[in-house]
């Protein structure tokens, strides 16, 4: 059976793309475990049961049981499968840029697409973090979905092989689910692509979402977990709110100081009015050309619910796992736009200073991650004995770092990967002597309490 043309076409184009992916990232690849990692790892890695509940993401929780199987419980090979998938991600995305900007902007927008994708900043969570695969891969499944929809396959093929990749993606990663809102007016316009004819699209991915539906319904017992449920538990002010800090965290980094934030966002939202304005007259100017730049950004605002569901902060990069599929399309938006520039200089030298811009912020990023693996490390190793009769009471763990995850969970699974015993170490709230913030612990003649300092900055 001969490949598929969108694989077989520059064939090294992936391998370009993912050896990229490492030359970016490869100071991740010596962190260790952070956070809730250490609980999949042990829990799923090694035992090869469930790692939480509440969530149902269960293919992405097959890759680190089979994680586990095949290098154990070490830090190195989870990252490589991560630095990797982002690199596949990245590949998809120049492949999806040859569907929908390739014919009205030519070859290289959809290269600089992919390698805007590559550096983008602010979803490090998915790349970086062991767990955050889920978001990674969900993407994955979504992008060769669109992608087989744009193919030159048999129409029926394209219709039953995306679905295929629809019901996969909807296994690891909630931002999936928002796939057939993408597709459908997409599909029901046909633009920018030959997509399959509707009524063949839709009784596909009305198999599949089918499917997800009894899938969930044999294995959790209702359509929702508890943490999809969360999503919705909160008014519409709320929602209201976070939908503009969405949008300032598509382009800026986080910050603490609330004032500095609000002059970025102005200024963001300048430069986007005088962008919409350039682009309305050019489409009055030249009718039709906007069908790429409509698709995009239809894809960008439905990309952006699970943001503004879940909400992302404007102070740390804590939730950029949230933007990790937006950036998808914020990455060919910004090529469309690039392309806009008619003096190939001006183009070359924007393309340039947002790639620049782009790598610095994620290098600042990365500080934070290692600094956050660095802590963990020094609490794992400075951690004292537990006295011989009574019991390590623990206090002020650090929570994260500028974002980047060090113990808000996992701690007595860290504990357990190093080989320590933990049936009498108990984690308190910091200051109080509480445990589950319920009941009072009381400290014994033999027991010891060792505190680490509480969060740091």
């Amino acid at each position: 059976m001969s490949l598929p043309g969108w694989i077989r076409s520059r064939w090294w184009a992936p391998v370009v793309l993912v050896i990229a992916a490492f030359a970016l990232f490869w100071p991740v690849l010596g962190l260790s475990l952070l956070s809730d990692d250490h609980v999949a790892v042990w829990r799923t890695g090694v035992h090869g049961g469930p790692w939480r509940t509440g969530f149902f993401r269960p293919l992405a929780d097959l890759t680190i049981r089979w994680g586990g199987l095949l290098h154990g419980p070490d830090a190195l090979g989870y990252r490589v499968f991560n630095v990797a998938l982002h690199g596949v991600n990245t590949w998809l995305v120049l492949v999806l840029g040859r569907q929908w900007l390739g014919p009205t902007r030519g070859p290289w927008a959809a290269w600089m697409a992919a390698v805007l994708f590559l550096v983008y900043p602010f979803h490090l969570e998915s790349v970086v973090w062991i767990v955050g695969r889920e978001s990674a891969m969900g993407t994955t499944f979504s992008l060769i979905a669109l992608v087989v929809l744009g193919s030159d396959a048999p129409e029926a093929r394209r219709a039953w092989a995306s679905a295929g990749a629809f019901f996969l993606g909807a296994l690891c990663y909630e931002s999936a689910l928002l796939l057939p809102l993408i597709v459908l007016p997409l599909v029901a316009t046909r633009q920018p692509v030959a997509w399959p004819r509707f009524g063949r699209w839709a009784l596909a991915w009305g198999v599949a979402v089918l499917a997800q539906v009894g899938l969930r319904m044999l294995l959790q017992g209702d359509l929702k977990d508890s943490y999809g449920g969360g999503f919705f538990a909160h008014d519409g002010l709320t929602y209201a709110l976070n939908a503009p800090k969405v949008l300032g965290r598509l382009f800026l980094p986080p910050t603490p100081e609330p004032g500095e934030q609000v002059a970025r966002f102005a200024a963001l939202l300048f430069v986007i009015l005088v962008v919409i304005i350039v682009w309305a007259r050019r489409a009055r100017r030249s009718p039709g050309s906007m069908s790429p730049v409509e698709a995009v950004l239809w894809s960008l605002l439905v990309s952006c619910v699970l943001p503004v569901l879940g909400g992302v902060s404007t102070r740390t990069s804590e939730s950029d796992r949230f933007l990790y599929l937006p950036s998808v399309f914020l990455a060919l938006l910004l090529a469309f736009a690039l392309t806009q520039f008619r003096n190939r200089h001006l183009r070359n030298i924007g393309f340039v200073v947002l790639v620049a811009a782009s790598v610095q912020f994620t290098w600042k990023g990365l500080l934070d991650w290692k600094a956050a693996s660095e802590r963990t490390a020094e609490v794992i190793a400075g951690l004292p004995p537990t006295p011989a009769k009574g019991r390590l009471l623990v206090q002020g763990l650090p929570d994260n770092i500028g974002g980047a995850f060090v113990f808000r969970n996992g701690f007595a699974e860290a504990l357990l990967l190093a080989g320590r015993d933990t049936a009498r170490i108990v984690v308190v709230p910091p200051d109080t002597l509480f445990l589950d913030r319920a009941a009072p612990v009381e400290v014994g003649p033999s027991d010891r309490v060792h505190d680490f300092g509480g969060r740091l900055p």
